[in-house]
């Protein structure tokens, strides 16, 4: 319950102060034609909202009954709404105004989420994204150079991907456990990703595709023993063997199977290990050379190029590989069709490729087969 009867003189409100924001608002909206929402707008919305929901609050205190309990509820909900849009959907950042708000939120986040044993993971990380984002933009308002204040120093390259934070593959785990996703380990000590059917998260899974099978299962082995001290689980890696136990988010060791219908949606990816780092390599080496021919000038072949006949060389080794080795999960015949997407520049589905191809074809046709094989398997 909150009481208020006095307004420090700090926050007292002109003329001039009540009606600026309704000026700026009808600029920003004039500027924006209808575009994302700003921060900047949000926010005096969400403090309008927070400030008439007070109101009614200290008014349900001090004279009970004049406001019906529909009405308080509405209110409520109004500002709360206010608070998750700009929390989960990032309005449009083009002043400080904008930032400001912005900063204020990612306070207001972490304290929510503060607790006797510190900040909720998840929270922590989202916010630190958003922090570097912001630094980025703010950067960019104000005309800095982020280097040159220290950024590489402090570890807060705007731009980059999270996987340089602490923790980062455990955030991960925790973020997909909250999104409803389920850890098997098996009784090989393998990890397998299961959903219920069609709610997995695709962005999520990707980022997850891309730790190390290893560092994964180690990851996922030290949650469940770290969990474990309720549920009588082994406080160490070999007490975990010849089982198969489950991280989810209501409970450590769970058979899921008996919940509801699950699916795999990625599993076991050190099975395809060597095709998959194959791929990776083969689409980095095949950019590489793309932006080298690019850059050549118009009186020279890439043939007579040092650097283009280097990374020819490398790319095609890589291609044996590739097509000799076949695609056992959903993630190998990703990258297979990324390996020949990237290769015909997205032209196959225009043209079949020359049967004569040294390239092309075999891609192809080691693609076709694996995803035949794997259909006729699940089948």
């Amino acid at each position: 319950m909150v009481e208020t009867t006095t307004r420090s003189k700090c926050v007292q409100n002109t003329a001039s102060d009540v009606v600026r924001p309704m000026i700026e608002d009808q600029i920003d909206a004039a500027l924006t034609d209808n575009g994302p929402r700003r921060a900047s707008v949000i926010g005096r919305e969400y403090a309008q909202g927070f400030a008439a929901y007070v109101a009614a609050d200290n008014k349900l205190y001090s004279e009970p009954g004049s406001i019906s309990d529909a009405e308080y509820d509405e209110l409520e909900r109004g500002h709360a709404a206010l608070y998750e849009e700009i929390l989960h959907t990032p309005p449009a950042i083009e002043s400080p105004s904008d930032i400001l708000v912005e900063l204020m939120l990612c306070i207001s986040d972490m304290r929510n989420s503060m607790g006797p044993a510190g900040l909720d993971l998840t929270d922590a990380m989202n916010n630190s994204e958003r922090l570097v984002r912001l630094l980025g933009l703010a950067a960019g308002i104000f005309g800095e150079d982020l280097n040159s204040l220290g950024a590489d120093a402090f570890c807060v390259t705007p731009g980059e991907t999270p996987d340089w934070m602490p923790y980062y593959e455990e955030y991960l785990i925790e973020l997909a456990i909250e999104k409803k996703h389920a850890f098997r380990l098996t009784p090989h000590g393998l990890v397998e990703i299961y959903a219920q059917q069609g709610q997995g998260d695709d962005d999520l899974l990707k980022k997850l595709d891309d730790i190390k099978p290893g560092t994964l299962t180690t990851v996922v082995q030290e949650m469940i023993i770290k969990r474990g001290l309720s549920f009588g689980i082994p406080n160490c890696v070999e007490g975990l063997a010849g089982r198969e136990w489950w991280l989810s988010e209501r409970a450590v060791k769970t058979p899921m199977r008996d919940l509801m219908p699950l699916r795999v949606i990625w599993a076991d990816n050190h099975i395809d290990a060597e095709l998959l780092q194959a791929c990776k390599d083969f689409c980095r080496v095949e950019k590489a050379w793309a932006d080298a021919v690019r850059a050549l000038p118009d009186n020279l072949d890439d043939t007579d190029d040092e650097k283009c006949v280097s990374l020819g060389a490398q790319r095609d080794a890589l291609i044996p590989i590739i097509v000799g080795t076949s695609a056992k999960t959903e993630a190998g015949l990703r990258a297979k069709a990324a390996v020949y997407d990237l290769y015909v520049d997205g032209s196959w589905n225009a043209l079949l490729p020359s049967p004569h191809s040294n390239v092309e074809s075999p891609l192809l046709a080691t693609l076709i087969a694996d995803l035949v094989r794997k259909t006729a398997c699940a089948a």
